[in-house]
C-alpha cells in the first residue's frame, strides 16, 4: 500500500515560482498519506503538475522510487499498488525500451508510453495511478478492475486534484471539508457510497474499472473493462472445473508472491484464506 497525491498547475511557471507557491500544499498532501508509505515520501513540481508519493517498498527497494519520470518523453507516474504480471510485461516491452530498474512502476510507465490507455487491458494487478503526459498536457487517472485501491479527486478553480484518501485533499486545501448528506445516507444504507459519490462535498471517487483524462480544463471518465457474465459455452464436468479452479488459484498466488520483502497473509480461519495460505505455503 502506497499513497499518491497531486494537482494540476498553471503552465509556464518557472521552477522557483512553482516551489514557492505549490511546494507546501504538495508536502502537506503527501504527509497526510505518510501512514500508507513508511519507506519514503517524495514529490515533483513539474510544468503543469504537482505529484507526490508515499512509498511502501515491495519490489526493487532501491530502484522503484517515485514519482518516476521517463527521461525521453517526460511522462511521469505516481502509482499505488502492484502489477503482478510485471515480469511478463517487461519481457514484451524490452525490445522497444531499455529498462533502468527492476520495478513494476517502470513497467507500468513503459506500457503507458507504448500503448496509452490500451495498456490497462494488459495489467494484472491492483492499482490506482496517475500519469502526467507533457506532450499532450493531459493528466490520466486509473483504478483497477474491482476497485481494490482507492482514488479520490476534486475539480477546483485551478484544475484537478487527486489523492489516495480524501483527507489529503483537505490537507492541501483543495476542498473545504463538508459532509455530503446523500453520500452519508448511502454509507448507512449500502455500507459505502456508490461511486463517483463520496461522503464529502466536492470530492468524488474514481469508479472501479475506470480511467479519467483531464485536459484543457475538461474531465472525461470512461470504463475500460466489464465483467463477462456469459458463462461457459459448453458443459464442464466437476473434475475439469476443479482442475481449472486449482490452476487459476495457484497462478494467482504465484504472481502475488513476487516481492523483495517478506510476504504475509491474513488467516481468518475461513475457507478462502485457508486455501490461499495453503497454496502459498506449498509454493514457498
Amino acid at each position: 500500500m502506497c499513497g499518491i497525491a497531486g494537482f494540476t498547475l498553471p503552465a509556464g511557471l518557472d521552477p522557483e515560482e512553482r516551489r514557492g507557491r505549490y511546494g507546501e500544499p504538495l508536502r502537506r498532501m503527501t504527509e497526510a498519506l505518510a501512514h500508507r508509505g513508511p519507506d519514503g515520501r517524495r514529490g515533483a513540481l513539474l510544468d503543469g503538475i504537482a505529484l507526490g508519493h508515499a512509498r511502501l517498498a515491495i519490489v526493487d527497494l532501491a530502484g522503484g522510487i517515485q514519482p518516476m519520470r521517463d527521461p525521453d518523453t517526460g511522462v511521469t507516474v505516481v502509482f499505488n499498488g502492484e502489477i503482478f504480471n510485471h515480469v511478463e510485461l517487461r519481457a514484451q516491452l524490452e525490445g522497444s525500451r531499455r529498462f533502468r530498474t527492476r520495478s513494476d512502476t517502470e513497467v507500468l510507465l513503459a506500457a503507458w508510453i507504448a500503448l496509452g490507455p490500451a495498456a490497462l487491458a494488459r495489467l494484472n494487478g491492483q492499482f490506482a495511478f496517475a500519469v502526467w503526459d507533457p506532450r499532450s498536457r493531459a493528466l490520466w487517472l486509473a483504478r483497477d478492475r474491482v476497485g481494490i485501491l482507492p482514488l479520490f479527486y476534486a475539480e477546483t478553480e485551478h484544475g484537478l486534484a487527486f489523492a489516495s484518501e480524501a483527507k489529503a485533499l483537505f490537507a492541501g486545501r483543495c476542498v473545504r471539508p463538508a459532509l455530503d448528506l446523500g453520500g452519508l445516507k448511502e454509507t448507512f444504507q449500502l455500507w459505502c457510497p456508490v461511486p463517483p459519490r463520496t461522503c464529502f462535498e466536492g470530492i468524488h471517487q474514481l469508479a472501479p474499472r475506470s480511467v479519467a483524462c483531464f485536459r484543457d480544463g475538461r474531465l472525461e471518465v470512461r470504463r475500460y473493462w466489464d465483467l463477462d457474465l456469459s458463462g461457459p459455452t459448453e458443459d464442464v464436468d466437476e473434475e475439469r472445473a476443479l482442475g481449472e479452479l486449482d490452476a487459476h488459484l495457484s497462478e494467482a498466488v504465484r504472481l502475488r508472491l513476487r516481492a523483495d520483502v517478506p510476504v504475509a497473509a491474513y488467516l481468518s480461519g475461513g475457507l478462502d484464506s485457508s486455501v490461499i495460505c495453503a497454496i502459498a505455503n506449498a509454493q514457498l
